[in-house]
């Protein structure tokens, strides 16, 4: 067995808050007890938070943003990143849409119901004339919108576009891209 308990470095605090945190560590607590050398302890860990995290997502109340779609900029959508919801840096440009309490917005009667519209943040490029550089980059401002990239069940990948092909395919195996505005 691993001596001592889990340390302190392999269970950072998480944004989740205190009860996922202190959860988390019970759990890693109970498995370091029985875990041998060979296990790869140091592995291992991460691991069950990972997977502690994926499976309690639906329980979380995250801090919800208020994000502008490029199809209707005028109005913000309650949105969270995937960064916040699976904890990988490599998801801090892809959103979900929450509730106004920070709980996550499945899509009512789409399939299982469990199903999230998964937008991505782009940098808004309109099409200009053709003007002096100087001139163009003082009245451009670098605006960022949300973009619908698909319907996601699977929230938790290596990378951005590990998520986005998980997303909904119609019958002609291509994304299908949902209206978020109806």
């Amino acid at each position: 067995m691993v001596e001592g308990g889990v340390p302190a470095e392999m269970l950072k605090p998480s944004e989740l808050g205190e009860v996922f945190d202190s959860a988390a560590k019970y759990v890693c607590d109970q498995a370091w007890a029985v875990m041998e050398a060979v296990h790869g302890p140091e592995k291992i860990i991460p691991e069950i938070v990972a997977s502690m995290r994926e499976l309690m997502v639906s329980c979380f109340r995250f801090e919800p943003e208020r994000r502008r779609h490029q199809d209707n900029p005028r109005l913000g959508l309650t949105v969270v990143s995937l960064y916040k919801v699976a904890g990988n840096a490599n998801l801090k440009d892809l959103y979900v849409r929450v509730h106004e309490d920070g709980q996550l917005l499945y899509v009512e009667d789409f399939e299982d119901g469990k199903w999230l519209d998964l937008f991505q943040l782009r940098e808004y490029k309109p099409a200009r004339m053709a003007l002096p550089r100087r001139r163009r980059m003082k009245r451009t401002r670098r605006r960022k919108y949300m973009c619908t990239v698909g319907r996601a069940k699977q929230l938790f990948g290596e990378s951005a576009a590990e998520v986005i092909n998980g997303c909904f395919r119609g019958d002609d195996g291509e994304t299908k891209i949902f209206d978020v505005f109806t």
